[in-house]
């Protein structure tokens, strides 16, 4: 297949074109492979209805506001990146300020020649953050708020970071199975350290026991619309496939209420 230029497709074609018929429910939009609940890498073929139910949680969640500007900075193959840094402004009407790679210099500059107000990174961006001299230290007063998720922020850094740079970390969590998001700390009010802060809406979550009775510490499941149909060519046990079929999956961590 010959490639061609977008220019010359737009000058060249004709000005309508047939819309594909799309089952939200049923059609695959994306197949994002993670090995974080097994050890061994699986494509987790995700709908377009998991994506948009994730959405619009997500929306329901953060409080867009009319002149937020992402900062993304992860890479979109990546479910966080993906949902988070590109599908969620989309839908919402936001900028999106897109670079290729974290460079800490470089980002903190682009972060205040185009007032971003809204960063997401993982745990070791926000420790290299923490690390920089007061001296040496940026402006990052444009930022209202910024997300972490990916793995645990460690407190220590949590508190540094939002020291130093008076802009609050929220933190988020869920698997690539589930679109990715199950929970988010509160943009507004109290927020825990160290916490995965609450269930995004239209998301149910429970802490159960190997028998599935709801105990104050055990294995975090979750239900909801964001939740995957299935794996790609990868066979699972039954009680996997049973739980699927429910909309039912676990994240194979243990949590605790607090």
């Amino acid at each position: 297949m010959e490639a061609r230029p977008i220019t010359d497709i737009i000058a060249n074609e004709e000005s309508t074109f047939t819309t594909a018929k799309i089952n939200q429910k049923e059609h695959i939009a994306s197949i994002i492979y993670t090995s974080g609940t097994t050890g061994k890498p699986k494509g987790a073929m995700l709908t377009h209805r998991n994506l948009l139910h994730n959405v619009n949680s997500i929306l329901q969640s953060i409080d867009l506001q009319d002149n937020d500007i992402f900062f993304t900075v992860l890479p979109m193959f990546h479910s966080f990146g993906s949902t988070v840094g590109m599908n969620t402004p989309i839908a919402g009407g936001a900028t999106i300020i897109a670079v290729p790679r974290f460079m800490p210099k470089e980002t903190v500059k682009i972060i205040y020649a185009t007032q971003a107000t809204i960063f997401m990174g993982v745990p070791s961006m926000y420790t290299i953050f923490a690390n920089i001299p007061d001296n040496r230290k940026r402006d990052l007063s444009s930022l209202r708020i910024c997300f972490s998720g990916g793995a645990t922020l460690p407190v220590e850094v949590m508190k540094r970071f939002v020291a130093k740079y008076n802009v609050p970390i929220c933190e988020g969590d869920g698997p690539t199975e589930c679109s990715p998001v199950t929970s988010i700390s509160p943009i507004y009010g109290k927020r825990k350290p160290g916490s995965i802060g609450k269930v995004i809406p239209n998301v149910q979550m429970k802490i159960v026991d190997q028998d599935g009775n709801e105990m104050p510490v055990g294995e975090i499941v979750v239900r909801g619309g964001n939740v995957l149909n299935h794996f790609l060519k990868n066979g699972i046990v039954l009680a996997t496939w049973v739980m699927l079929m429910m909309k039912i999956f676990s994240i194979l961590s243990i949590g605790k209420k607090i």
